[in-house]
């Protein structure tokens, strides 16, 4: 499982957007959540790669956070993968668990693979991993290295694939690149194979609440695992082990064995896989080689101890070598007997003057080797040292390692597992514990002295229980050497659990089906259904599986038994349906089912199924005619000699078989058929398929005729007359109705279906639109046929084939919905041509229709062809760069690229370099497809034109004018309102402008929310562009971005904003004149992810509404109506007064029920620095769970600091600097584990450093300055130096006047927080103010 990779690959695309609720780029990613959507609640959603969730979005780092619903790609995904997975039988069974340690990282990707982690991007990711390195491979980039001065960005969810214990860094694999597959580069994305480096410890990756590994294997009952035996173990193939000795194979109390290793294996992995004290690992491996060496020291194998000296130089001292001594002995003796003793020899003059040797070891301690004091010259320790191998090759005795307390052994001979798993079945007393032997030859029947039974090859062959009155039940048949512990007597007390096996060999008879003859497992926990396969068990003449936990339907395939005659299923209460009996056991056979919902036996079985279908038969001739008595009495004559279905092809059984009914004219029989199609379908034989050529069918009886046949996949009929080869056996037909109800008459399993040449009259059925398993569907050369398109077919979700040709009365227009049909990314064929009905264009939309095929010749359609559909849509005999006789790509006279033309000469016109890319296509530009894209290109401006993108139906839907037009305008500036607004205004579905650093100047207009579409908004580092935020931008319900920072923008905030229920970004910082409180109705903002409002002119409290985690509808409603130029009017009249975007709001709010979810719970970054707020900090910000920076200096906040902010477990920024606070700092905050960044300067702190916050080890920077803290560094913040455990660089405690410098000082010495350099600690020489706070001792 492990080598074979591409086998086990499961597909990650296919977990995200397709768990529960549909996932896209804009619904986020929450790890925990997401796991448990998949592995405990939708499992069939862990498909192997194979079943191809594919896109062209999908291989499109732009397109691809574009896509708001990936249900098509999903459902594709799962009809691709129909019977590999469902929620009852998972592929496979899968488990997760939070990884709390580096080490258990490791250890999983050593175990199972990739871990899936969240990381904090920061603002200098774009740096660290630029543009220069996008094309290279992930392994050659340096690591992402800590930065003292980037910012948080935003949360990202990655996987780890790989470490290095050397650099102390993680290689992470981002979104779906292909890892070290260097045939699947992916050019948009981070790398070119999408790995990176990271520093360990850096930017939250393998934090213990982000961090998740999970585990899969086969589940029991699979065709990996089918007896249900454990053969995956903790998500991993259970490795075989062997016997240390023979007699160990009925000692249940051994629990250790012997493995030999193979050329995959390291000394890492098999203590991975067995679970392994690595001490305790490499200590059995010496004594196995001491063993073989006679009970010495082994030198010559891969484990070996050797004696190692290791010289002391310098100053001695008695207690640190005894301490030496002492530790060489426990560590590196103390687990396992060894030839030597750690030792001390130590050479130095005596007083007369002469060299001597001193000795000494762990008992005596270092004295002796002291006793003459200062004349000692040198000392050596020795100790033992195991050697483990590197490589572990050569003879087998080299590559044999013992594994000991292993709870599940796995064994690869019969002789060594049978005889555990008899024990573990109670029957020890008839196993001599001391051999081998536990096999009894006694026939079944006779004098039992055993109760087990082998063949000649030591397979165990039958077990039987001896009841009171001496009589014996037996179990017949040949016993796979893995299986005992599916097997117990009704009389043995062990409880045997699991689903039921299959007993299959493949494609060849087992033993157990050529041999079993009685099977009793009742009384048990058996779960599933009951295996349809069993109905191979020739020899089975007694099969009892009362009172177990069985459910489904009895499979019909038992009516196949031969030799059965008893058959027991009561007390299965989920057990359903009916149960078949064998035909030639209708009078003997045997059967309970009390108990259950069985409802008795089948009254037909297999010949009611078949006996139904075979009377469809009987419609042939009314259904299928040719208008002459030729073919008639052909197949009646068919029909009377065959009465069911299996006289059709005699008593044959297996796979399908076609049968054909040929005209009995010659000259016809080549062009005139019929052919059935058989199959055997859960154990009968059913119709599976019709074809027909040349005769034409009664639409009057066709819904009737399918009815009954309810396992048809295929129905075509092909009625093509070519007159010239005088093919045509009749020259006239009755015209035929268009079966209306034919889609819900239809078996579910019909999936083809053809209908040509069959003089079809009427329209196009509306209700075929509910035909939702139709997939190929050919209604062709019905000349009487009208009407249009219906707009309903989009309902058809698993259409891959729709042929309409040859039907010239079909009229109207192509219906624009189709090209947003589900159907639209998986269609292969559109066949549309010679209905000369048709007229109009091909719709815009249509660009969304991924068809290889779209063939429209000799119809009434005209205009231009959408760009993506230039190699798709085939006009005309003629090489499509003719495009007769449509004009050719829409993108020439396209309505939005007049609008762009219009919008660069606002710019300049060519006399800006910014839009030097603005020009018309080239004579040579080459319709083709890039490899991956759509079928066709989009227009060269959606293509060329820098910083303009264009959605699916080609339509402009973004303009980053930032870098383009206005970073090349020259002249006087622009207003946004007037020209540049009109033009803009011609865009109706943009849904993203960027204007950003344009030199833009004049108000804010008001006009601009007549861009309905408009989803992001960014018009920051305008100076110039003044005025007052305008309410009625609340209008466009999609804002989800605006930025209106480095502005001049003035007045105050508008509350109407509440009314933007996906707004993810609200940023106006540095604009001064922007004042007024803030509002409490944006409390309803249930998207809002970041607040920035930093250096304003706000004034007030925060508003308690950010923080409430419910409220009523009452307080709801007044909370979105209030307005600063409300005073306390009553919630009606206040309702009364209030904008339309502020209804708008109120209703959005309100919702169905009494109490909805409100306070921004999303929030993840709050900026409102440098404003004049006031009040104390809420109490209620633990409601913001999800926030990361908290952003409030420079107010005029005052109080004690909440210790709610403790439970912000997510934060990783925390700015109050330049407020009032006051109070103790509180132990607390050491919960904040992910806290980066710590600014309390400039408050009225007291008391001492809290030494609980040595618990922070992601804090890089704490300033605590100017405040009035007292006492010194506590000696456990020196642990924070420690770069391997801790990141912090910077400590502030400058102008704390009540810190007494020399204290200080000393206390920083002592802690030794700044050895090694590496952090820096900032302190007062003197003060300028004197201390006003109780001052408090210093205890070290």
């Amino acid at each position: 499982m492990e080598a074979d990779v591409d086998t086990w690959e499961v597909n990650a695309a296919s977990l995200y957007y397709c768990s529960e609720g549909g996932r896209s780029c804009s619904t986020g990613y929450d790890i925990q959540q997401n796991l448990y959507d998949v592995i405990d609640r939708a499992p069939q959603l862990i498909r192997p790669s194979r079943c191809l969730f594919n896109s062209s979005q999908l291989h499109d780092a732009v397109k691809e956070p574009q896509v708001t619903s990936w249900i098509p790609a999903c459902q594709a995904a799962q009809d691709s993968c129909r019977g590999t997975t469902s929620s009852r039988q998972p592929w496979l069974k899968c488990e997760y668990k939070s990884l709390s340690t580096f080490w258990e990282v490791q250890r999983h990707i050593r175990n199972h693979g990739a871990v899936i982690s969240r990381i904090t991007i920061y603002n200098d990711f774009n740096v660290q991993i630029g543009e220069k390195v996008r094309e290279q491979k992930g392994e050659a980039i340096p690591a992402i290295r800590a930065n003292a001065t980037a910012k948080p960005w935003y949360g990202h969810a990655a996987v780890i694939v790989g470490y290095d214990n050397d650099n102390y860094t993680w290689t992470m694999l981002n979104s779906w690149g292909s890892g070290l597959n260097s045939s699947q580069t992916r050019k948009d994305g981070i790398t070119a194979d999408g790995l990176f480096k990271i520093s360990m410890g850096l930017a939250g990756v393998g934090a213990p609440d982000q961090t998740y590994g999970v585990s899969c294997s086969p589940p029991p009952g699979s065709q990996w695992d089918p007896f249900g035996v454990q053969k995956f173990y903790g998500g991993k193939l259970r490795k075989n082990v062997q016997l240390m000795k023979p007699a160990d194979r009925v000692n249940l109390t051994t629990t250790c064995f012997n493995y030999v290793l193979t050329n995959n294996d390291t000394v890492a992995s098999v203590v991975d896989h067995f679970e392994q004290d690595i001490q305790a690992f490499v200590a059995n491996q010496v004594e196995v080689a001491r063993n073989r060496a006679g009970g010495g020291a082994a030198k010559d194998g891969p484990w070996t101890l050797q004696n190692t000296t290791y010289k002391l130089i310098g100053s001695y001292n008695e207690q640190q070598l005894t301490k030496m001594l002492q530790t060489a002995q426990e560590v590196l003796h103390g687990s396992f007997e060894v030839p030597y003793t750690a030792s001390m020899q130590c050479s130095h003059y005596d007083p007369a003057g002469k060299l001597t040797t001193t000795s000494c070891d762990a008992t005596t301690g270092a004295a002796p080797c002291l006793k003459y004091g200062n004349g000692t010259v040198n000392c050596v320790l020795q100790y033992a040292l195991i050697t483990v191998p590197s490589m572990l090759s050569g003879p087998i005795w080299n590559r044999t390692v013992r594994v000991c307390n292993v709870t599940y052994p796995s064994f690869g001979s019969p002789q060594d597992s049978q005889p555990r798993a008899l024990l573990k079945l109670n029957l020890t007393s008839h196993i001599q514990r001391n051999e081998a032997s536990y096999c009894d030859r006694t026939q079944c029947g006779q004098k039992l002295t055993r109760r087990v039974r082998c063949d000649k090859d030591g397979f165990v062959t039958s077990i039987w229980s001896e009841d009171t009155t001496n009589s014996a039940t037996c179990f017949l048949g040949r016993v796979p050497p893995t299986l005992p512990l599916a097997w117990r007597s009704q009389y043995l007390q062990y409880a045997v659990a699991g689903t039921l096996p299959s007993f299959t060999d493949g494609d060849k008879p087992s033993h157990i089906q050529r041999s079993l003859s009685i099977l009793q497992l009742n009384n048990n926990r058996f779960t599933g259904s009951l295996p349809a396969a069993w109905s191979a068990l020739d020899q089975l003449t007694r099969l009892d599986l009362s009172s177990n936990e069985l459910q489904g339907q009895v499979p019909l395939q038992w009516s196949e038994f031969k030799a059965v005659s008893t058959l027991d299923l009561s007390y299965n209460v989920k057990l359903t349906g009916c149960i078949p009996v064998p035909e030639q056991k209708q009078t003997t056979f045997t059967t309970d089912s009390l108990g259950t919902n069985i409802t008795g036996r089948c009254p037909t079985q297999r010949a009611e199924v078949e006996g139904r279908q075979r009377a469809a038969l009987d419609l042939l001739p009314v259904l299928f005619t040719t208008g002459e008595p030729e073919w008639q009495r052909k197949v009646d004559s068919v029909l009377q000699s065959t009465r069911s279905l299996s006289d059709f092809y005699g008593n044959a059984s297996g796979s399908s078989t076609v049968v054909r009914i040929a005209h009995p004219v010659p000259k016809w029989s080549g062009s005139t058929f019929l052919e059935l199609q058989f199959e055997v379908v859960q154990g009968a034989l059913c119709v599976t398929g019709i074809n027909t050529l040349g005769l034409r069918v009664n639409t009057t009886v066709l819904t009737q005729f399918l009815a009954q046949l309810p396992f048809l996949r295929s129905f075509n009929s092909d009625r093509s007359c070519f007159d010239f080869l005088n093919d045509c056996i009749f020259d006239d037909m009755p015209p035929m109705p268009m079966p209306l109800d034919l889609a819900k008459a239809a078996p579910a399993s019909l999936t083809s279906f053809q209908l040509t040449g069959n003089n079809l009259t009427g329209t196009l059925p509306l209700q075929w639109g509910q035909w939702s398993t139709i997939q190929e569907l050919t209604i062709r050369a019905n000349e009487l046929l009208s009407g249009p398109l219906p707009e309903s077919w989009t309902g058809m979700r698993s259409l891959t084939f729709l042929t309409l040709s040859g039907n010239p009365n079909i009229s109207g227009s192509l219906p624009a919905s189709y090209g947003t049909a589900t159907w639209a990314a998986t269609l292969s064929l559109l066949d549309l041509s010679e209905d000369s009905g048709l007229a109009g264009t091909v719709p815009s939309s249509w660009a969304a229709i991924k068809a290889g095929r779209i063939d429209v010749q000799r119809t009434g359609l005209s205009g231009c062809i959408p760009d993506q559909l230039l190699n798709t849509v085939v006009s005309s005999t003629q090489p499509v760069a003719y495009y007769e006789p449509f004009t050719g790509p829409c993108s020439q006279n396209s309505s939005d690229l007049a609008v762009l033309r219009e919008l660069k000469a606002v710019f300049g016109g060519s006399g800006n370099p910014g839009l030097a890319t603005w020009t018309a296509a080239p004579a040579d530009y080459t319709p083709t497809p890039l490899p991956g894209a759509p079928p066709g290109p989009a227009p060269y401006h959606c293509r060329n034109w820098a910083g303009v993108a264009c959605d699916t139906s080609n339509r402009v839907s973004g303009l980053e004018l930032s870098s383009t037009a206005c970073s090349g305008q020259q002249g006087t500036p622009l207003t946004l309102e007037g020209t540049l607004l009109a033009v803009l205004r011609k865009l109706p579905w943009l849904q993203s402008l960027d204007l950003s650093r344009c030199s833009l100047q004049g108000p804010l207009p008001e006009a601009l929310a007549d861009l309905a579409n408009l989803r992001q908004l960014n018009l920051s580092s305008n100076p110039a562009l003044s005025g007052p935020l305008p309410a009625m931008w609340a209008a466009m319900p999609h804002m989800q971005l605006l930025d209106v920072s480095g502005c001049a923008v003035t007045g105050s905030v508008p509350e109407e904003f509440a009314a933007w229920q996906e707004l993810r970004l609200l940023a106006a910082a540095g604009n001064r004149g922007l004042g007024g409180q803030l509002p409490a109705s944006w409390g309803l903002m249930q998207s809002l992810r970041v607040l920035d409002l930093s250096n304003t002119s706000l004034t007030g409290q925060l508003p308690a509404a950010w923080f409430e985690a419910t409220a009523s509808q009452r307080y709801r409603r007044q909370a979105a109506i209030n307005s600063s130029h409300a005073a306390t009017e009553s919630t009606s009249s206040a309702a009364d007064n209030a904008s339309p975007a502020a209804v708008q709001a109120i209703g959005q709010a309100a919702g169905p029920g009494p109490k909805a979810l409100l306070g921004l719970t999303q929030l993840q970054v709050l900026r409102l620095a440098g404003n004049r707020l006031t009040g104390s900090m809420p109490a209620k910000i633990s409601v913001l769970s999800q926030l990361r920076v908290l952003d409030l200096s420079g107010n005029a906040l005052e109080g004690l600091l909440p210790l709610e902010l403790a439970s912000l477990t997510h934060l990783q920024e925390l700015q109050l600097s330049g407020n009032r606070l006051q109070g103790g700092l509180p132990d607390a905050l050491v919960r904040l584990t992910q806290l980066n960044t710590l600014d309390l300067s400039g408050n009225n702190f007291t008391g001492t450093l809290p030494g609980l916050w040595v618990g922070l080890t992601q804090l890089a920077s704490i300033n605590l300055g100017s405040n009035m803290l007292s006492g010194g560094v506590p000696r456990l913040w020196g642990r924070m130096a420690n770069a391997v455990t801790h990141s912090l660089r910077l400590l502030v405690l400058t102008d704390n006047p009540c810190m007494e410098s020399a204290a200080l000082q000393e206390s920083i010495q002592q802690s030794g927080i700044t050895q090694g350099g590496r952090v820096t600690v900032q302190v007062s020489p003197s003060y300028s103010r004197q201390c006003t706070a109780p001052q408090a001792w210093y205890r070290p």
